[in-house]
């Protein structure tokens, strides 16, 4: 894995000089894992006058996760920030992981801060994880393409600070400031998928090539370049079929080639600020919503109960 630290305290170099220009209200998500707690350390050492806070979410799903809320009390009180604690209930529906539900429920909360910029501690073996899971799952391209350093979401700039640092990188600066943190025993439980991947499937690919994590960073780089190209069209698309922002008109639809229709839903969901769905849900609405007859009504379930439907010469988003 490439390190792009060299010298003592580097990464602190490496984060002021990729800090996201002007602003001074940011908001960091703190699960008081060593990446999040290393991550708002870090914050308050390079920017001790800006309005720094933090967010944390109790999940109720492990039995110390009251503990963590006090943990991250005690950590936040120390450097002197502002911590709200946000306990949730997560509950399985309709099939879909509850990591993923965790995860969504998490972004949401975060989201409500006043803050303009959410920092997460998201890093360079996080993104391969997500590449791979997002792969295994056979999930669209954009979330195959996983996440950017800097990126708008909800009207607010969403920084990952230490995407391209390696895990052992961040261990290492906490160790070096003797920072405490905790461990969430559900990372070693290879049931869920992303600790699959972490635990079995990478050991073994970099037992077989010990370039293969550079290699599939450097995969994901081409990949979010040439979607971007795709996103320039597909807006393009959505400005002439979609005109009112809020439904798409089928008759210009159909005249679109096959893969730029799968492309233009894609940009539509997310321009309503929805996850997107598989690739092959999308292929399979595509094919209902130009085959089906006037007053069928296909219909696609996207996350947070909203639905993707074809009725009549429309294609919208309603509440399932």
């Amino acid at each position: 894995m490439e390190n792009i630290l060299k010298h003592k305290h580097s990464l602190l170099e490496y984060v002021d000089n990729n800090w996201p220009e002007a602003h001074q209200n940011i908001c960091v998500g703190l699960s008081g894992g060593v990446d999040s707690v290393v991550l708002l350390h870090i914050l308050k050492q390079l920017r001790p006058q800006i309005n720094l806070t933090a967010i944390h979410v109790n999940h109720s799903l492990s039995p110390n996760a009251d503990a963590w809320g006090l943990f991250c009390q005690k950590f936040c009180g120390s450097l002197n920030i502002p911590l709200h604690i946000e306990k949730i209930t997560i509950t399985r529906s309709g099939g879909e992981s509850l990591e993923n539900q965790a995860r969504l429920a998490r972004h949401n909360i975060l989201f409500q801060s006043n803050a303009e910029v959410i920092a997460m501690a998201h890093h360079q073996n996080d993104q391969v994880e997500t590449i791979l899971s997002q792969l295994f799952r056979g999930s669209d391209l954009h979330n195959i393409a996983a996440m950017h350093v800097i990126s708008m979401r909800q009207g607010k700039i969403l920084w990952r600070p230490l995407l391209k640092i390696s895990r052992a990188q961040i261990e290492e600066y906490a160790k070096e400031f003797k920072l405490e943190y905790i461990t969430d025993e559900s990372n070693l439980d290879t049931s869920f998928l992303r600790n699959f991947i972490r635990h079995d499937v990478l050991p073994l690919l970099n037992k077989w090539d010990s370039n293969i994590v550079s290699k599939i960073l450097n995969f994901n780089g081409q990949l979010q370049q040439t979607l971007a190209i795709t996103d320039e069209v597909g807006g393009e698309d959505l400005a002439r079929c979609c005109a009112d922002r809020k439904d798409i008109d089928v008759g210009l639809f159909k005249q679109l080639s096959n893969y730029r229709q799968i492309n233009l839903l894609s940009q539509f969901i997310k321009s309503n600020n929805l996850p997107l769905p598989s690739s092959k849900q999308l292929i399979e609405f595509t094919k209902q919503a130009i085959s089906s007859n006037w007053d069928r009504k296909p219909q696609l379930k996207l996350n947070n109960g909203v639905l993707l439907v074809k009725y009549k010469n429309n294609i919208y988003l309603t509440k399932a």
